[in-house]
């Protein structure tokens, strides 16, 4: 995650509640398929500005800057990215294309009414356009390094950023991108207690991962899976519990 100068310490000290951190996580919901979202960038723009300037504590990074400012002829042009105090959120999914359509949520009433999202009289949803971003204009004041009162999340599983506002109720606009990503990329996996080999997790890694190489055709009759025969499978599980097995030596 790329936090900008404006968005940091430094800046409105924003904090990010990872998903998992979230009042309602339940990793036993979840499923390897599961989508989640990430904060993946977090940066600001004074007055509206895309050019940056050391002397703004709040302009724009030229990493943010060089990453997303298109043309308008571009699809992927956010055509209220100059407004001056806004929270903007971009969605992009899983193959790091634009979501449209994606529904994101705002509050400043607390974090705490994002995890759940339970009462809609507090929450305000904007759903994404075909550039991928939406936004929420926004008037209340803030004083970092205390938090503002603004937060916002994607729907569904997602990082919740929270804290934002107008600092000393300067025009400074927040920015926020989401990605996604799939639960079993991100669920943990138990090592052993001890450091002694366990074999039966060595086995249970190695089959899990042996299985995973799968190989994919595309021809005009459309997808086609073909998988490896089973004494494949058992040459990779075997290997890989070897490599395994002289990890813990």
């Amino acid at each position: 995650m790329r936090v900008g100068k404006g968005a940091g310490p430094d800046g409105q000290n924003l904090q990010v509640i990872p998903f998992q951190e979230r009042a309602d996580f339940d990793a036993s919901a979840l499923i390897p398929e599961t989508t989640v979202w990430q904060v993946a960038d977090i940066f600001t723009t004074f007055s509206g500005s895309w050019e940056p300037s050391p002397e703004d504590q709040f302009a724009i990074d030229q990493w943010a800057r060089d990453d997303y400012l298109y043309p308008p002829t571009d699809p992927r042009y956010n055509q209220q990215g100059g407004g001056d105090h806004h929270i903007q959120v971009c969605v992009v999914g899983l193959g790091g294309e634009r979501l449209s359509g994606a529904g994101v949520l705002f509050t400043s009433d607390g974090a705490q009414h994002l995890q759940p999202p339970d009462d809609p009289s507090l929450i305000t949803q904007r759903n994404t356009e075909s550039s991928g971003w939406c936004n929420i204009t926004i008037f209340s004041t803030s004083h970092p390094p205390a938090l503002g009162p603004w937060s916002a999340a994607k729907f569904g599983m997602a990082d919740i950023v929270t804290g934002m506002g107008l600092p000393w109720n300067w025009h400074v606009s927040t920015f926020i991108v989401y990605k996604a990503a799939l639960w079993g990329d991100l669920m943990p996996v138990d090592p052993p207690v001890t450091g002694e080999p366990d074999i039966e997790f060595a086995k249970a890694v190695a089959l899990e991962l042996a299985t995973k190489f799968i190989a994919m055709r595309t021809d005009n009759d459309g997808v086609r899976y073909e998988y490896m025969q089973p004494d494949e499978v058992v040459l990779r599980a075997t290997e890989t519990e070897r490599l395994i097995r002289e990890a813990y030596e």
